[in-house]
């Protein structure tokens, strides 16, 4: 098991290091015109079924980390910043701790998709349905009333392996049906 969690991180950190050069991706689009995103990920990961407002969702197929995009409305549209001027770590952490026990927000900021700038969060959780800690990254941005949100999901143990990853994803993820791969993170001050 552990030679397979090893293998597992060398693959991360390829995925990470090759961003656009040569790198072998799997791209997921919406063809439902009123729910667009674009979602580019790493060729050996899976799709797994969605439901309701979840309108993809992505896993490493050896290691507890996904990665799902949200699509739901909102009264008003908002600018990223806007977002994180309004958000509330007491209410961040209660909610999320309904699904992933103790969880707090360790980090907020802006990051940037594709296609425009979006609220960016971090946290972790003292448990999860994977059965150990887990460490969230979440990005959403919302255009016209349409709120996109993506988040990853990693066990804590292997987050730190797992971030540029994370970064490579969120970089290239789009609010609409046309992205393109591939972009390569900026040093956004997550």
């Amino acid at each position: 098991m552990f030679r397979k969690i090893v293998l597992a991180l060398a693959i991360l950190v390829g995925f990470s290091a090759a961003a656009s050069a040569d790198m072998k991706v799997k791209v997921s689009r919406s063809t439902v015109e009123d729910l667009p995103f674009t979602i580019i990920y790493p060729q050996d990961w899976v799709a797994n079924p969605v439901s309701n407002r979840m309108v993809a969702s992505v896993s490493h197929p050896d290691l507890p980390f996904k990665c799902e995009v949200l699509i739901d409305d909102m009264p008003r549209e908002y600018s990223a910043q806007e977002l994180l001027d309004t958000l509330d770590d007491d209410i961040v952490n209660t909610e999320l701790s309904k699904s992933f026990p103790g969880f707090k927000l360790t980090k907020k900021g802006l990051t940037k998709f594709a296609s425009g700038p979006a609220l960016y969060y971090e946290g972790v959780s003292e448990a999860s349905d994977y059965g150990l800690p887990i460490h969230l990254f979440h990005g959403e941005s919302v255009k016209g009333t349409q709120r996109h949100t993506l988040e990853c999901l990693a066990a804590e143990q292997i987050a730190e392996d797992a971030r540029p990853t994370v970064e490579v994803i969120f970089a290239n993820f789009s609010t609409r049906s046309d992205g393109t791969c591939c972009v390569e993170p900026e040093a956004s001050g997550k």
